[in-house]
C-alpha cells in the first residue's frame, strides 16, 4: 500500500484517476472481493458500513458501550440516514 501510496498522482476516482482505480482493483484482488473503493477518512468509511446494512425503516443500530463506533462516531449523530442511538 504504501509503494502505491508514493507513487500515486493526484486526482480521484470521479475522474478514473489510474492509481486510484489500481489501488481499489489491488485491495479488492487481496480481500477477495469484487470490488474496492477507497474512502478519504474513517469516519466517512464508517458511515458507508453502517448505511450497507440499514437496509429499511427503522434505522436503528445495536453496538456494545465499548465499541469504536459508539466511543468515537455516534457524535456525528448520523442525521442524513436518520439513526437512532438505542
Amino acid at each position: 500500500m504504501l509503494s502505491y501510496a508514493t507513487l500515486a498522482s493526484l486526482g480521484d476516482d470521479v475522474y478514473h484517476e489510474p492509481s486510484t482505480h489500481a489501488l481499489e482493483t489491488h485491495v479488492a484482488q487481496l480481500t477477495g472481493k469484487e470490488a474496492g473503493l477507497f474512502v478519504a477518512s474513517g469516519t466517512m468509511a464508517n458511515q458507508i458500513a453502517i448505511r450497507t446494512h440499514l437496509k429499511q425503516p427503522p434505522y436503528s443500530m445495536l453496538c456494545d458501550a465499548r465499541s469504536h463506533i459508539y466511543l468515537y462516531v455516534c457524535n456525528i449523530d448520523y442525521v442524513p440516514f436518520g439513526t437512532e442511538h438505542l
